[in-house]
């Protein structure tokens, strides 16, 4: 997921970006970092972390994007 995170603070367009993909990684990451507290492994846990994180940061560079690009088209 850091090449994802890189790209989308790299690229000049997010328009191949779609904001439901990461909020399924999300929905994914709290799910498994659940189920990483209850048997208390430390691997699973960063695995959250990394992809809430990461997704987090997609979206709110993709929100930030689509508030610049639509303006400019209505």
């Amino acid at each position: 997921t850091l090449p994802h995170v890189l790209l989308a603070f790299r690229a000049a367009s997010l328009a191949g970006v779609e904001p439901r993909t990461w909020r399924i990684a999300i929905a994914d990451g709290l799910l498994w970092g659940g189920y990483g507290v209850s048997v208390a492994d430390p691997l699973v846990m960063f695995y959250c972390v990394v992809l809430v994180g990461s997704a987090v940061l997609i979206l709110g560079r993709h929100r930030r994007w689509r508030a610049a690009v639509l303006p400019a088209v209505a």
